[in-house]
């Protein structure tokens, strides 16, 4: 009984972190790819501005290749230049970090593949515990039947039947709690891992029609208007 009530503790204790950490990895794991789509984008918008300026430093160097750069074009060729030196800088850090991302997004992926192999073992061992609980019960049931249907038997083996049957009612308990344990552990994880699914549309509901008019109701008596008679004319 010690050494089952040791094994629940220690599955409780890593199914609990196993749930920690799947929870963590999702959404680091989302952070991380949220990142890398913006640098992605960064990055390309840092690309067409330093072609962009490369042109422009281009355009404006080519028509002063002669010499007798005038004062304003030179500001210009050094103001482009700097533009450039710049915009590279910039491309070199936004695509150190686009790789930076990108190795950490793959580290958590493999991560979060583990804790994901760890919830398959877990749920392996809950299919064999509940295959070994009805085993277990079958073993009960032949037993008690025995017990009940022979009639033959001394007390000593009556005794020694109903020993096991205790026995192996204890060992359906112990089954039932660390199958019980399981199963907790691994709501618990399924909960944290898997993204909420979008809520669906509420359809709307049909107009409601006045609270008078929910319930049918006989039709509306009209009263006839009251017409005098004539008297008949005598004959």
């Amino acid at each position: 009984a010690e050494e089952k009530t040791t094994e629940i503790e220690k599955l409780k204790q890593e199914l609990e972190a196993n749930k920690q950490n799947s929870g963590q990895l999702g959404q680091q794991e989302q952070k991380l790819q949220e990142q890398l789509n913006k640098v992605q984008k960064e990055l390309k918008q840092k690309e067409m501005e330093l072609k962009q300026a490369q042109e422009q430093l281009k355009q404006e160097q080519k028509p002063h290749e002669g010499g007798g750069d005038s004062d304003a074009s030179k500001a210009r060729i050094t103001e482009l230049e700097k533009q450039v030196q710049t915009l590279t800088k910039e491309k070199a850090d936004l695509s150190s970090t686009l790789e930076s991302t990108k190795a950490q997004l793959s580290e958590t992926q493999a991560r979060l593949s583990e804790a994901q192999k760890q919830l398959t073992a877990a749920q392996e061992k809950l299919t064999t515990l509940e295959a070994e609980k009805t085993a277990l019960q079958h073993q009960v049931e032949t037993i008690s039947k025995q017990l009940s249907e022979t009639r033959d038997l001394s007390e000593k083996e009556k005794a020694a039947l109903q020993e096991q049957i205790n026995k192996l009612k204890a060992e359906i308990e112990q089954k039932t709690k660390e199958i019980e344990a399981l199963k907790q552990g691994m709501q618990s994880h399924q909960g944290q891992e898997k993204p909420k699914d979008p809520k669906t549309p509420e359809t709307p509901k049909d107009p409601k029609t006045p609270e008078k008019n929910d319930q049918p109701q006989a039709p509306e008596k009209r009263s006839v208007p009251w017409t005098a008679l004539t008297p008949a004319k005598p004959i």
